[in-house]
């Protein structure tokens, strides 16, 4: 079983993988895009099974997909909130 540390250092790259991606210049690039995640998700998964176990492999799935996720949600107020076309009282909580 790998180690806390480790399992949070992997999730944490995989969590910024999904942000950083660029989107080629390319017809359906968005849908290019999601097939390279899921590409790096599963071989990043595969690995850790082959090397450790399915206890480290699920963790580091699991951990990366909630990282991803509330990063996304971050990124999405974040946008709103700097925003310009959104002012701070035309929104509603």
């Amino acid at each position: 079983m790998l180690n806390n540390l480790l399992i949070f250092a992997v999730s944490s790259l995989l969590a910024l993988a999904t942000l950083g991606l660029p989107v080629p210049k390319m017809h359906g690039g968005k849908e290019f895009r999601v097939v390279v995640l899921i590409a790096l998700y599963l071989t990043t998964v595969l690995v850790t099974l082959w090397f450790f176990n399915a206890r480290s492999a699920l963790a580091i799935l699991e951990f990366s997909l909630a990282l991803s996720g509330l990063s996304k949600l971050i990124a999405i107020n974040f946008g709103l909130v700097q925003s310009a076309r959104y002012p701070k009282h035309h929104r509603c909580y």
